[in-house]
């Protein structure tokens, strides 16, 4: 099942919903942020042009829907290149005129939305068009129905860019820190491994010193 609606970030493919952010640093937990670089995304020759968001399978494998390119690219868990899905732009069979969104299910479809075409475009494992869905209303989120327990929310204090940590089920906030990529657009959770979006590279990070 997918709901379609603007929303944000969250870990483990709970419903994106929307929540209050606190206002200023006096009214913030800070805790460590993610402090070690794992690999960077989109060098040539499988590079990014505009990723603007990404999922992470339970495989560990990162699909990044990339704008620019209309296309969403997957990359394996050691952030080798796997494969393409999409047919670049356009407005036949699998093909999008804009990519803002992606999400991956347990047997690996990939599903990405298109704003302009109104629809949602489901591709098998292996990039072949599987199904497309039809979208009465505008979107430029959607997300499969699931269990999560965090929701992260990007935000400024005192003019750098920070995560909001709040409960998924109550909306109630636990903490935040701030971002190690300061160019971040985007962030995808997964498990240990945080995800930013930002030009033309997604990064990946993890906490590491930390648990040294």
């Amino acid at each position: 099942m997918l709901s379609l609606l603007p929303g944000c970030e969250q870990d483990g493919g709970a419903l994106r919903v929307a929540f209050t952010t606190t206002a200023g640093n006096a009214d913030r937990a800070f805790v460590e942020p993610p402090d070690s670089l794992v690999m960077l995304l989109g060098h040539p020759p499988h590079g990014l042009a505009y990723p603007v968001t990404a999922t992470v399978s339970d495989e560990g494998d990162i699909y990044v829907a990339d704008f620019g390119h209309v296309v969403v690219r997957r990359f394996g868990p050691a952030g080798d290149f796997v494969r393409d899905y999409g047919a670049g732009q356009g407005e036949g069979p699998g093909e999008f005129q804009a990519l803002v969104d992606v999400d991956v299910d347990e047997i690996g479809r990939v599903a990405g939305l298109d704003p302009l075409l109104s629809r949602v475009v489901v591709f098998d494992a292996m990039g072949g068009v599987v199904e497309t869905i039809t979208i009465p209303v505008p979107a430029y989120r959607f997300v499969r129905m699931a269990n999560g327990d965090r929701v992260f929310v990007l935000a400024y204090a005192d003019g750098s860019k920070v995560a909001d940590v709040y409960e998924a089920a109550t909306g109630d906030y636990r903490h935040s820190f701030h971002l190690p990529d300061r160019e971040a657009t985007g962030i995808t959770v997964s498990g240990d491994r945080y995800v930013f979006m930002a030009d033309t590279l997604v990064s990946v990070w993890e906490h590491r010193r930390s648990r040294e």
